[in-house]
């Protein structure tokens, strides 16, 4: 669990500094996953955490319309979920 817990911390930090340096977003508001009890545990909540900030930024990059596109194709009840998740990581309503 070690070795997940330094890549999840290197992950983690890229999509950080994507997030803000790419994306131009403050990185202040975000949870934090708890990293460690991802790798060892496979904690559900972190995991979510992840999952969000990584739609987060899907959504908002060069090839969002693609993403969106995917998004698009679910069911409404999904999109509608997947809009809640984007909006807790980027404060977007």
């Amino acid at each position: 669990w070690v070795l997940r817990f330094s890549a999840l911390k290197r992950v983690y930090r890229l999509m950080t500094q994507y997030f803000a340096e790419v994306l131009h977003q403050p990185t202040s508001s975000l949870e934090v996953p708890d990293l460690q009890a991802l790798a060892k545990d496979h904690d559900a909540t972190a995991t979510l955490q992840m999952c969000r900030l990584t739609v987060a930024i899907a959504v908002q990059s060069e090839k969002n319309s693609d993403f969106i596109g995917k998004i698009q194709g679910l069911e409404q009840g999904e999109q509608h979920y997947l809009m809640k998740a984007i909006e807790q990581v980027c404060g977007c309503n």
